[in-house]
């Protein structure tokens, strides 16, 4: 058998590290969570309407494509109202961010 030396454990180590911080790899970053986005629209008289089935099942399954499947259907099981929310995975603290803009925007 081949002994791993210091310098190889070390390697590995970096290399799992920066894939815990790499944004762009959904299924290794190790900053995730799964928040819900409310599909709905506001109708003229102020009340909201719930997506059709047709944009429901498009963004879950764009949603669901773009996400870690276990933490997807975790979240999606505990969905407060399906058939308005779509759990939505953001990973690295950039996507965070801009769903705080994009929430304060919408307030």
């Amino acid at each position: 058998p081949v002994q791993a030396t210091d310098a190889d454990i070390f390697g590995a180590f970096l290399a799992q590290m920066g894939k815990a911080w790499d944004a762009s790899d959904y299924r290794m970053c190790s900053f995730k969570h799964v928040f819900f986005d409310d599909l709905s629209t506001e109708a003229a008289d102020g009340t909201l309407a719930p997506p059709t089935a047709q944009e429901l099942q498009a963004k879950r399954a764009a949603a669901f494509a773009a996400s870690d499947e276990a933490l997807w259907s975790r979240a999606d099981a505990h969905n407060p109202d399906p058939s308005r929310f779509c759990p939505v995975q953001l990973t690295g603290f950039q996507a965070l961010q801009e769903k705080r803009r994009e929430e304060k925007r919408r307030t």
